[in-house]
């Protein structure tokens, strides 16, 4: 019986993960204006996601302010670029804190981050009917964030070779520290 539970305990528990430090640091400096003492990493994706080809993930906390960057086996992983998908997800949680300042603790997962990611979500069929081309990267949200995301592996060789604050110095544009995005025309009325 011990085992069956314990089976179940880690299907469903994500453990927390520590960023590499200069990682943790790149992000904190690029994005300056978010909480980060309110974001919490994790191991490995939620169980309701677990087999998603996904690398990561931002979802809202169900119960207070905070945010959760699932990491897909961050730990131990050499294959992936994680200041990539670093740089990339905290876009997601630049947009997440513009959509929520206001109402920063909201009770479920239906945040107004999620309700607005979703509501993009709805034009792209639209879109998809007439260009027959439109995918996840059409998303405005995922926009910006690929967009942040090449910015920096265009420079991420002097990343590597440089001091963060001297890299960001050298390369401003790579800092964000408010986000805007024109709102789907029917959901801004």
């Amino acid at each position: 019986m011990l085992n069956f539970v314990s089976i179940i305990y880690q299907f469903f528990y994500c453990p927390n993960v520590d960023l590499h430090p200069r990682t943790r640091q790149l992000i904190e400096n690029m994005y300056p204006n978010i909480a980060w003492e309110n974001i919490q990493f994790y191991n490995r994706l939620p169980w309701y996601l677990r087999y998603a080809r996904i690398n990561a993930i931002v979802i809202p906390s169900f119960y207070n302010n905070n945010v959760h960057i699932y990491l897909n086996e961050y730990i131990g992983s050499k294959e992936k670029d994680w200041n990539l998908i670093m740089v990339h997800e905290s876009m997601h949680l630049l947009q997440h804190q513009y959509y929520n300042g206001a109402f920063p603790i909201q009770l479920g997962f239906y945040h107004r981050f999620i309700r607005r990611y979703l509501a993009f979500w709805l034009e792209i069929p639209k879109k998809n009917l007439i260009a027959k081309n439109s995918t996840y990267t059409d998303h405005p949200f995922e926009k910006q964030a690929f967009y942040q995301e090449n910015d920096f592996e265009q420079v991420e060789a002097h990343f590597k070779a440089h001091e963060i604050p001297l890299f960001l110095k050298y390369f401003p544009y790579l800092v964000k520290t408010h986000y805007y995005i024109q709102e789907p025309h029917w959901l801004a009325k």
